[in-house]
């Protein structure tokens, strides 16, 4: 954040199209520090599990192409594909932890473009408390909808599409069950029932909030990972029959650019779901009016 910059008010009456417009504010005006400090984790974590998902992408060219038996490529596979998910998952716990610590820090106006990740206090408390939220929040949800799916379908197979409606539904409330923990310092079991009664409680912008940042950003995935899909394509098409030195380097670069494009798509959906949690809570609890008090008291 630059000095002669106007500082962001974090709690401020918003409608949804404010929230929105000060996201890409947001972003804007700290884009430097932001894609500086998220750079020391994607890029490190993009270049290990792009080797992995290589692989997977191997043992899958072989099987759909029926060129060889799998054989022993199912345990390459499936060693693959768990240090792939594992890779997300920490990836994940870690963007969401920093981007969080840093929307903490610009609030204290402790965040500019020196900033770097040992000056964001709260990272490393972000990072315990981000694991174990979506830990309980993928046991709770996972449980919950393969639960209520093999009952519908013990039912009747035709009423699956309940559990459809069912997670369209719960997302948008799971959405914010971690900001309570970052902004308000409550514990994990605190904030996701918070986080989860504000989101069901306004239902219809969190929803729309989560739509609108997957489309706007989901553009900048879609085209990092085109040059992987037409090396799928053209390896399927044209080099089915033949193997050459290049291959498994055309396969990591393509692979790379794709995790990358995953990656980056984060702190910006954080950002947004962040001032879409701030923007619920100065509705409900008017934060900013209660600050006003609180320094008015203090004079």
């Amino acid at each position: 954040m630059e000095k002669n910059q106007e500082k962001i008010e974090i709690y401020k009456p918003r409608d949804f199209a404010e929230r929105l417009a000060v996201t890409f504010k947001f972003i804007r005006k700290n884009f430097g520090v932001i894609m500086k400090n998220t750079a020391w984790f994607i890029v490190p974590i993009a270049l290990i599990q792009s080797w992995f998902m290589k692989d997977v992408m191997g043992v899958f060219m072989n099987a759909s192409l029926l060129q060889n038996k799998l054989g022993t490529d199912y345990v390459n596979l499936l060693i693959s594909y768990g240090a792939t998910v594992i890779l997300m998952l920490i990836v994940t716990v870690i963007l969401y932890s920093l981007t969080a610590s840093m929307i903490k820090a610009y609030d204290r106006g402790m965040l500019n473009k020196n900033t770097t990740i040992g000056d964001l206090k709260d990272f490393g408390s972000f990072v315990a408390k981000t694991f174990l939220i979506m830990l309980c929040a993928m046991i709770a949800a996972g449980g919950s909808a393969f639960l209520a799916g093999a009952v519908l379908i013990l039912i009747s197979p035709f009423l699956v599409f309940l559990l459809v409606v069912g997670v369209i539904v719960v997302l948008p409330s799971l959405s914010l069950i971690y900001y309570p923990a970052y902004y308000e310092g409550l514990s994990v079991w605190e904030s996701i029932v918070k986080g989860f009664r504000l989101g069901f409680k306004h239902w219809g912008t969190t929803f729309l909030m989560v739509i609108v940042l997957s489309i706007v950003f989901g553009v900048i995935q879609y085209v990092l990972v085109i040059p992987l899909y037409i090396w799928l394509f053209v390896k399927m098409l044209l080099l089915s029959d033949t193997s050459h030195w290049y291959e498994p380097l055309i396969a990591y670069l393509t692979t790379l650019v794709s995790c990358l494009g995953s990656y980056i798509i984060i702190p910006p959906m954080v950002i947004g779901m962040s001032f879409q949690y701030f923007g619920i809570r100065e509705k409900e609890e008017q934060v900013s009016v209660l600050s006003q008090l609180d320094d008015f008291e203090n004079l």
